[in-house]
């Protein structure tokens, strides 16, 4: 969710309420409107580990959870991760070394009636980074250059998104306690 888009006040179902209060709860601010994301975004059934999460890095203007102000310019925070965090690169066909993603990816992208606009997907801010651990040992640190991707949750705050230019999905998080509070990302 940002300040782009069509007004919150629209059609509602069960997930955009969800994700409106995710949103209010991690941003502690009201959204003005609710994105609406590129036709040509596709929803992805599968997914291909990339290795165990090490962290991500994101930029957000969020309000501090502890003076409940809202910072002059946004801020960057990293997070590292707990256990049983993965990364994904996300694949439209299956193969044997893919997993299935979770179903709360495919409502997150319900089209509710409009296959323009995903609701279900909450703004947390720029992505500038990710690492990650894969099975042969290797790190691997993922770092944006110019413009950022876009960091997202799904409205249960369980699985993470990183979206380029509202057209295209680079990387899926989920796994072990991962999780978005008022005071950021955990797990």
């Amino acid at each position: 969710m940002s300040p782009r888009g069509r007004t919150p006040s629209g059609p509602k179902g069960g997930i955009v309420d969800e994700a409106v209060e995710m949103y209010r709860r991690f941003q502690r601010l009201e959204p003005r409107r609710v994105d609406e994301f590129a036709a040509a975004l596709e929803v992805p059934l599968w997914a291909k580990r990339c290795g165990r999460a090490r962290h991500v890095l994101y930029r957000s203007g969020k309000v501090d959870p502890e003076t409940l102000k809202r910072p002059r310019a946004p801020q960057n925070y990293i997070h590292e991760h707990d256990a049983g965090v993965c990364i994904y690169e996300p694949r439209r066909s299956q193969k044997r070394e893919f997993v299935k993603v979770p179903d709360e990816i495919a409502e997150a992208f319900e089209a509710h009636g409009d296959p323009d606009r995903h609701a279900g997907l909450v703004l947390l801010g720029d992505c500038l980074g990710l690492a990650y651990d894969d099975e042969h040992g290797g790190t691997y640190e993922l770092e944006s250059r110019g413009r950022p991707p876009e960091l997202y949750c799904v409205s249960t705050g369980k699985v993470l998104v990183v979206i380029e230019a509202k057209r295209e999905i680079l990387y899926l998080v989920w796994g072990g306690a991962l999780g978005v509070e008022p005071r950021g990302i955990v797990g």
